[in-house]
């Protein structure tokens, strides 16, 4: 019975480890939400202030690429976990602000999770992301010749066959 124990327990260290889990006390509650208007503020601020604020997007890069919020960077949690060091360049600025498509925002949560687990000073998080964004009026960057193409770049695959035939 120990055995089956330990092998169990060696077992869910290994896979928290692939998944970047660490024995940190960074919970949810942990997490400072930036609402739509100061994340506005803050953008409009960083027209005569560069170093107040970046945002960052943990989306796969085809999904960046369609469609972003307005000066992002793409920066995935699998990157960041192989360095397991604090960036230089996010160091030049005052705030990072992590964001997603939506309230969901699964990989922006568990961005800002790690960004605070490696103790950057004032990491937010924009819970409503793009589709809040866009909801507002506000526009989007995309790069050129970028197309969001459901299925491509989603964490789950599509299923196989033709659309008809996957009933």
């Amino acid at each position: 019975m120990n055995t089956v124990r330990v092998v169990t327990c060696l077992g869910l260290a290994a896979a928290a480890a692939l998944l970047g889990a660490c024995e940190t006390n960074i919970t949810d509650k942990d997490i400072k939400p930036i609402e739509l208007a100061e994340l506005r503020a803050m953008i409009t601020e960083r027209a005569k202030n560069p170093d107040r604020v970046v945002l960052i997007d943990p989306r796969s890069r085809k999904r960046f690429e369609a469609e972003r919020l307005p000066g992002a960077m793409n920066l995935r949690l699998p990157d960041l976990n192989k360095v397991k060091k604090r960036d230089p360049k996010l160091e030049e600025f005052s705030t990072i602000v992590v964001y997603d498509n939506d309230r969901s925002a699964i990989l922006a949560r568990s961005l800002t999770k790690k960004l605070l687990e490696l103790e950057y000073d004032d990491v937010r998080l924009f819970f409503g992301g793009i589709k809040e964004w866009k909801a507002a009026g506000l526009q989007a960057e995309s790069t050129p010749g970028a197309e969001l193409v459901p299925g491509v770049g989603d964490s789950k695959p599509e299923p196989e066959g033709k659309p008809d035939e996957r009933r």
